[in-house]
């Protein structure tokens, strides 16, 4: 179980400069619902995040300037939350995932390959999820597509398709957000769409 602290600066980063909803912040979060409605909760109390509509959360000015400086929350010995530098992300299947694709030797990946360095014990549907992560990054323009496959392990089979990481922008993954339409950079600080 996570800490208050690690749980209201996932749905700190979630919700960045835009106005979620408990539902997009738990799909682009690893949080469940309870764990996203009581982060919002306590970055409410803490002044970080305000409901705008039923639902809606959005970063005060106190928030975005937590986000903007780099900033996560520690939890003190009694509950309360002090400001400090930003942490190492969370080792999640994507930032392996990122990490492996930055050490690629060999240049072109497919989500396999990446998956056998990446993928640990407990992971929920890895090829899945590296294969929605792959798309994203495309579209957003990390990941170039090779026109030709890697050969596949059946006659029919169309083969794998194979990538290569051409926007390495440094040690944070870039993160998932609105449902797949738009990728946030840690390393940049800066959105880019999914076109």
């Amino acid at each position: 179980m996570q800490g208050n602290a690690k749980i209201q600066l996932a749905v700190l980063e979630a919700i960045g400069k835009q106005c979620l909803t408990i539902d997009q912040i738990e799909e682009v979060t690893e949080l469940n619902r309870r764990q996203v409605s009581d982060g919002a909760a306590g970055l409410i109390t803490r002044g970080h995040v305000e409901r705008i509509d039923r639902g809606c959360f959005q970063l005060t000015e106190s928030g975005e300037h937590c986000i903007d400086q780099g900033m996560v929350l520690n939890s003190g010995p009694f509950g309360s939350l002090k400001i400090a530098r930003r942490a190492d992300q969370r080792e999640t299947l994507r930032l392996r995932a990122w990490k492996a694709m930055r050490m690629d030797i060999n240049g072109t990946f497919t989500v396999d390959d990446i998956a056998l360095t990446a993928a640990r014990e407990g992971d929920k549907n890895p090829i899945d999820n590296l294969q929605k992560y792959f798309r994203v990054l495309h579209k957003a323009g990390y990941l170039f597509l090779s026109p030709k496959r890697a050969a596949g392990t059946k006659p029919t089979s169309p083969g794998f398709k194979r990538y290569r990481l051409i926007r390495d922008t440094g040690e944070h993954a870039p993160v998932v957000r609105k449902k797949g339409t738009e990728v946030f950079d840690h390393n940049l600080r800066e959105v880019f769409p999914c076109e």
